[in-house]
């Protein structure tokens, strides 16, 4: 059970990481394996700075209170991509496939693989704010999220043309919406 929360936090945070790679894989446009850990570096810098943000902060207030703010703040984030794809679901594309659209035209260079990576971090920086308010782990979470930010790129870039992981990306938001939500109840409830 301890490692549940930061298994769960790593998930969601890291979903966008295996859209990225499938992007890349889709095109046939190989990610190296030091650009990929470059990148998981670079979001695990991100996501450290905000959990430990969150952290800093939960000692200021009551530890009900913030336990209960970083559970809100994770489940009101999970209920926003829920709405977010739910809101998509009519228009023509899906998730997956504006993402796969907006990377059409780039390559991996250096600087790309700095952006990547420092727009994967901005995207865990609320997910991380709320996370270390809870009194996550630190140290569990912050593994995990490395371990898989660099396994979803890899197998999202050698996988990319793939149907199944296809369709799995199409329901990525809702997913990680799940899990986030998932993640601040049982936040809540221990």
């Amino acid at each position: 059970m301890p490692l549940l929360s930061p298994l769960l936090f790593g998930i969601s945070a890291n979903l966008d990481a295996l859209l990225i790679g499938m992007s890349y894989g889709l095109r046939h446009v190989r990610i190296s394996f030091v650009q990929s850990l470059a990148i998981s570096l670079i979001t695990f810098l991100g996501s450290f700075l905000s959990v430990g943000l969150g952290k800093g902060l939960a000692p200021i207030l009551p530890a009900q209170v913030t336990s209960c703010i970083g559970s809100v703040l994770l489940i009101l984030f999970g209920g926003y991509l829920l709405l977010k794809f739910f809101t998509r679901k009519g228009t023509e594309q899906t998730s997956s496939e504006t993402v796969f659209t907006k990377q059409a035209r780039v390559s991996p260079t250096r600087s790309e693989v700095l952006l990547l990576g420092v727009l994967l971090s901005l995207n865990n920086i609320g997910i991380g704010f709320g996370t270390g308010m809870t009194g996550i782990p630190m140290m569990p979470t912050m593994i995990v999220t490395l371990f898989l930010s660099l396994t979803f790129l890899i197998l999202g870039n050698r996988l990319g043309t793939s149907r199944i992981l296809t369709k799995i990306a199409a329901i990525a938001d809702p997913l990680s919406g799940l899990l986030l939500i998932c993640l601040g109840l049982l936040e809540r409830l221990i």
